[in-house]
């Protein structure tokens, strides 16, 4: 089965305008995303909705791209979703994993083939938990202490430039 692409609108025309920091990493595996705020060793765990709400709104969907595609995969409806993820939106702002895009920021979002979102398959039924950021510091002075970090300012690991 092809996996569902989700083409997006640019994020200067009603797009969110966020982008995530040089100080996060993150990676998407399978139906989780985990991110690892550098500066503060704090890591964070998106499941499922979470999840596929964090791929759309770091490409630049508007919050009612996101709802109607939660719509679609989850058992939700789209007013449902978009309450829950300007909630989430709003958690993800506060951890300081999103900051808002500069105004003056010319990078636009590709929504050809090439920059289209793909999201995984989900196994029926395809239950709805609203989005949740799941916060975890057991291992930010690890984190923190790792002589690894302490580099250039490039840093390290070198964050992404997507």
């Amino acid at each position: 089965m092809d996996e569902p692409r989700v083409r997006l609108g640019d994020p200067r025309v009603g797009g969110l305008g966020f982008v995530v920091p040089n100080w996060v990493t993150h990676e998407r595996l399978d139906d989780e995303v985990m991110a690892i705020d550098l500066e503060t060793g704090a890591y964070f765990a998106l499941d499922d909705a979470a999840a596929d709400a964090w791929m759309l709104v770091t490409r630049g969907a508007t919050i009612d791209e996101m709802a109607a595609v939660v719509a679609a995969r989850y058992d939700t409806t789209v007013d449902a979703a978009r309450a829950d993820l300007e909630r989430f939106v709003a958690e993800l702002e506060r951890e300081r994993l999103l900051v808002p895009r500069d105004p003056d920021d010319k990078v636009t979002v590709d929504i050809t083939g090439e920059g289209a979102v793909t999201l995984p398959d989900l196994p029926e039924p395809r239950a709805y938990v609203a989005p949740v950021v799941n916060k975890y510091d057991d291992l930010e002075e690890l984190l923190r202490l790792d002589p690894v970090h302490d580099v250039d300012e490039v840093g390290w690991p070198v964050p992404r430039r997507d």
